[in-house]
């Protein structure tokens, strides 16, 4: 779920505004209107973000924090997004990175054609900078999804916790047969040591006679 960035939004609006001296309406009427071509909506909408009316997409915060000249919404998004990340497998991985790629690509031809024609003009300018937010989030995306793998390898590879106290030496009691008693136990399977003849019963053998 995506936090709520209107407070941190708003005061991000109000400090630029202080910082550049823009204090009158008209003023913060023109900063509104820079703000909402940076994301390429109307004014209206920006101050709706402010007020929490309507939830500021993720996509256009990287544009709006190099704008603030402050991270203070995308470490925000991030925080609250980095605990969700699931790791997909091979294939959603390579669709993920595929279609990334594609709208990557489809920004830098973008700049390109609009360089070969006649320039880059506002409203161009303003496409461009979307298309930079969007190639800033699939960047974030994809970190995060190479933190979360990281992290799952590193926990995997955790060293096991040490035994408890005791445990050894009951493995290595078991290893030489010792069951609490103080003579061995030998397998009736293991042919008996050279010399030992004694305690064990002798089967008689069929057709023998004794003297």
């Amino acid at each position: 779920m995506q936090p709520n960035l209107a407070p941190l939004l708003n005061q991000e609006v109000l400090a630029l505004a202080k910082r550049e001296n823009k204090t009158d309406e008209k003023e913060m009427e023109a900063l509104m209107d820079e703000l909402a071509e940076l994301c390429g909506v109307k004014r209206r909408q920006v101050y709706h973000w402010r007020s929490g009316h309507h939830p500021l997409p993720g996509e256009h915060v990287p544009a709006l924090c190099k704008r603030f000249g402050s991270n203070t919404l995308l470490d925000a998004l991030k925080t609250a997004t980095e605990i969700t990340v699931e790791v997909p497998d091979s294939f959603d991985l390579a669709i993920t990175v595929s279609r990334a790629l594609r709208e990557d690509l489809e920004g830098f031809e973008r700049l390109l054609l609009a360089f070969e024609t006649d320039g880059i003009q506002p409203g161009e300018l303003a496409e461009l900078k979307a298309l930079e937010a969007r190639a800033h989030r699939n960047l974030h995306v994809l970190f995060g999804i190479a933190e979360a793998d990281c992290a799952r390898r590193l926990a995997a590879e955790a060293p096991q916790l040490a035994p408890r106290k005791g445990s050894v030496r009951i493995e290595k009691s078991r290893d030489r047969g010792i069951t609490g008693s103080a003579n061995p136990v030998i397998p009736s399977s293991d042919p008996l040591p050279k010399g030992i003849t004694g305690s064990l019963p002798v089967r008689k053998q069929a057709g023998t006679k004794r003297n």
